[in-house]
């Protein structure tokens, strides 16, 4: 059985940005938006071939937890190494 690819709609794109109205307490969100790359308004559920996915907090900070990591990590690696090395 084949697995499906899953469709990447615009309103989870990098390049969309939604367009609002505004209500008596709130902004309400439309069904359309502007694209960025293709430079037209487009709907929320429509697909694009170069999509790219919206950075979210989380993914930002996963990056940011990453790089603070990585020079410890490197700095146990070469540790391990060199005492592999001498032995």
């Amino acid at each position: 059985m084949e697995e499906t690819p899953k469709k990447k709609e615009c309103r989870q794109c990098h390049r969309f940005k939604r367009y609002y109205t505004k209500g008596a307490y709130k902004l309400s969100g439309t069904e359309i938006g502007q694209c960025y790359l293709k430079n037209e308004i487009v709907g929320l559920y429509d697909t694009c071939e170069d999509w790219r996915r919206k950075e979210t907090w989380r993914n930002i900070s996963n990056k940011r937890v990453c790089r603070n990591l990585l020079p410890d990590l490197l700095l146990e690696i070469s540790t391990i190494r060199v005492t592999l090395e001498d032995e």
